[in-house]
């Protein structure tokens, strides 16, 4: 029983994607084309000798429904002048500073440079989301979110817990009004660049959310190769973070199409740290390969797939490790409409 509870505390991503994508009532959802991410791996846990504890194994899988809605120019540009910054991008607009010397030119006509100004954005809007953990085969949790109902099963043998939004509890309740609704905005400056992001909402959902903004920050103007501020959830409302290096594939003059979609290959290693089930992460690693597909007429990303190998040594409070967890890690994300389209069926859960 011990094991069940270490692996479920270890790798769940429950906290993260769980409860998600329920709305409240019947709001409309947003505007924009709906994607499709998910995440598929496995982990294998193995424990120092003095621990006296067997290896084991725990395979996860999680799907995420939501909606991208990218805009630019004149109509996006109230929504974004307020987005506030993040560290992984310049300062939103704000008002010259003055120079406190006059003699220090240089700095005078840094300090008067105007901040990048937000023409565009890119609106995150959750949906739902299923996920599934087993371990030697046999299911310790399984969740399916639709708009109107959360049903699964969050402990091994447990009865199947099913309850509509209008039954659930105040907390749930809370929960549940924050899907179908705008998530997180990020600001595009006039050459693509992300300048700033704003998060709606804290907790178990951020960590997916950075994750799906991760992937649709949109190719910067005149660059063939370029890095990116990633991160990527690791579970417990945790992310891997680092800079990934993104290249366009190199075609022939001949074979490139005008205005066709650009291929991208992905790669680069993100850090892990953070506590997970009372452990400390230690020198933990998430490399990444893989390729995406972006359509330059919407300026969006249509497919993205990445393999992540993981290894992570996971220690007490004393720095001293006590195990190992490696694994391997597929995350993909494709749209599934065109444009304009914002309709998104749900099929009843099944458990």
């Amino acid at each position: 029983m011990r094991q069940r509870i270490t692996a479920s505390g270890l790798f769940a991503l429950v906290t993260v994607l769980s409860p998600a994508g329920v709305a409240w009532g019947a709001a409309p959802i947003p505007p924009g084309r709906q994607h499709l991410l998910t995440i598929e791996g496995e982990n294998t846990v193995t424990f120092v000798p003095q621990a006296g504890l067997p290896p084991f194994q725990i395979e996860y899988q999680a799907r995420v429904e939501y909606i991208i809605d990218t805009r630019f120019g004149k109509d996006s540009r109230a929504a974004t002048e307020k987005t506030k910054p993040s560290a992984d991008g310049p300062p939103a607009e704000k008002p010259p500073a003055r120079p406190k010397a006059a003699s220090n030119r240089s700095q005078a006509r840094k300090a008067e440079a105007p901040a990048p100004k937000a023409n565009g954005a890119v609106d995150l809007s959750l949906h739902s989301s299923e996920i599934s953990f087993r371990q030697g085969g046999r299911p310790i949790l399984e969740t399916k979110v639709s708009r109107s109902r959360f049903q699964g099963r969050l402990q091994p043998d447990s009865p199947i817990l099913s309850v509509t939004a209008n039954d659930a509890p105040p907390m749930l309740q809370d929960i549940l009004k924050r899907f179908d609704v705008i998530a997180a905005t990020m600001a595009i400056d006039d050459n693509h660049q992300v300048i700033g992001r704003k998060y709606r909402f804290e907790g178990p959902q951020r960590a997916v959310t950075e994750t799906i903004l991760s992937i649709h920050a949109p190719i910067p103007k005149g660059v063939d190769t370029w890095q990116a501020p990633t991160q990527l959830a690791m579970g417990h409302g945790q992310t891997a973070k680092g800079k990934l290096t993104f290249e366009k594939e190199k075609v022939k003059a001949s074979d490139v199409k005008p205005g066709g979609p650009i291929k991208v290959k992905v790669s680069g290693v993100l850090k892990a740290e953070g506590a997970i089930a009372g452990r400390f992460i230690k020198d933990g690693t998430y490399t990444v390969s893989g390729e995406q597909t972006y359509d330059p007429h919407t300026n969006e990303w249509t497919s993205s797939r990445w393999s992540v190998a993981i290894d992570n040594e996971l220690a007490n409070q004393a720095g001293q490790t006590v195990a190992r967890a490696k694994g391997r890690m597929t995350v993909k994300s494709r749209a599934l409409d065109g444009p304009g389209s914002s309709k998104v069926e749900v099929p009843a859960p099944k458990l």
